[in-house]
């Protein structure tokens, strides 16, 4: 199930484009617009999840985390925007806080 995922952001070969799904931004201001807005604090020795951030910006909250056992304080994953698929590296405030 994981494999099918991960091949699911991926093209089929080096000449192919990689999928994308028909997806519209919806552009109204929602509740999980207005929680990103605080979810970051004022101050940079205050941690957050980032895993949060990530989420509200995906479509659809989906984060497909690639190497989450290697660096807790490295996040790896894919997701996708708009429907087209984009890799993700973040750091992870959580760690080490």
């Amino acid at each position: 199930e994981y494999v099918k995922s991960l091949l699911s952001y991926l093209p089929s070969n080096n000449l192919s484009e990689a999928p994308a799904f028909p997806e519209e931004a919806d552009l109204a201001t929602t509740d999980e617009d207005r929680e990103l807005d605080t979810l970051i604090p004022d101050s940079a020795n205050q941690p957050y999840d980032m895993h949060t951030a990530i989420e509200h910006v995906l479509d659809d909250a989906e984060f497909l985390e690639t190497q989450s056992l290697f660096a807790p304080n490295i996040l790896t994953g894919f997701g996708r925007v708009e429907g087209h698929p984009v890799g993700i590296v973040a750091n992870q405030p959580m760690q080490f806080a």
